[in-house]
């Protein structure tokens, strides 16, 4: 009675949303999706589900970004219409969560485990008063625990270097909320001329006439090749037929696209053509037909 009609609701909103284009936001994602961006390619619409974690992450924000006015941070939460910028060499516009003046004054802190990391760089710290940009993301528990050692998804970082490039500046803050448990964790990601620069290529690239090479391959091989218990179809030792794929070396059913990140594109199937969804280990799975 209630949840079909919430259900409606989303996924009539979900069909009205614009077209997606290439922004910060998915620059650093895979590069032939960019180009179906770009190039006006109809995606899939969006479904009601989607739509509402969309939401839920909006208000994970909003949630976060309440506590942080609530401290002694100096800093401006932006979102107004007046807020946007432009990213240079690439034209994209981008609104960040805030801008605030770094506090950090001593870069070793007695902090519990999990609650700062920071992302692989050459850069010095940010010293005490340098303005930096903040990001807040919510995440899954795999995401999280990888933000909790400093390892930030490629798409993320991408994002923030943009950011970055933009208000010409050397450090960004992404604030990382695990959806499951409401646990906070920040990683502190530095510019970094080697991304810019792939940036700036993948915009090239996606402009571009010519349709760029599928960055990713079918996932055909045998479940077992990955784990090591199937060496071309035979079990490693006594060299008998694999269970699984009976010898063949070939994952039953398939071939089957990548279920990350392919799976959740929604330019799938221009991309690689007749593909039909059905069970694999229980799971979903998109096979080529």
């Amino acid at each position: 009675m209630i949840v079909d009609r919430v259900m409606a609701r989303a996924a009539a909103q979900a069909l009205d949303r614009k077209p997606q284009r290439m922004s910060a936001s998915s620059v650093g994602r895979c590069v032939r999706q960019c180009w179906y961006m770009e190039h006006g390619y109809p995606a899939e619409p969006l479904n009601a589900r989607a739509l509402l974690l969309f939401e839920l992450g909006d208000r994970v924000e909003d949630s976060v970004l309440h506590y942080v006015a609530q401290t002694d941070l100096e800093h401006l939460r932006t979102g107004g219409p007046g807020d946007t910028f432009t990213v240079p060499e690439v034209g994209f516009r981008g609104r960040p969560d805030l801008i605030f003046q770094c506090p950090i004054q001593d870069w070793s802190p007695d902090t519990e485990l999990g609650i700062m990391a920071i992302a692989p760089t050459d850069l010095l710290p940010p010293e005490a008063g340098e303005i930096v940009g903040g990001e807040v993301k919510s995440m899954a528990d795999f995401g999280f625990a990888r933000a909790q050692r400093g390892e930030i998804d490629e798409g993320y970082r991408a994002q923030c270097e943009c950011y970055m490039r933009a208000l010409n500046i050397r450090w960004w803050l992404l604030v990382a909320y695990r959806k499951e448990t409401s646990h906070l964790c920040e990683v502190w990601i530095g510019r970094d001329d080697n991304r810019w620069q792939q940036i700036k290529d993948a915009v090239r690239v996606a402009r571009g006439d010519e349709m760029p090479v599928r960055p990713y391959v079918l996932d055909e091989r045998c479940h077992g090749a990955k784990d090591g218990t199937c060496v071309d179809g035979k079990t490693p030792g006594r060299g008998q037929p694999h269970k699984r794929c009976g010898g063949s070396g070939m994952e039953p059913g398939g071939p089957f696209i990548p279920n990350f990140p392919c799976g959740y594109c929604a330019w799938k199937a221009p991309c690689w053509g007749d593909i039909e969804i059905v069970f694999r280990d229980g799971k979903p799975a998109w096979r080529v037909k």
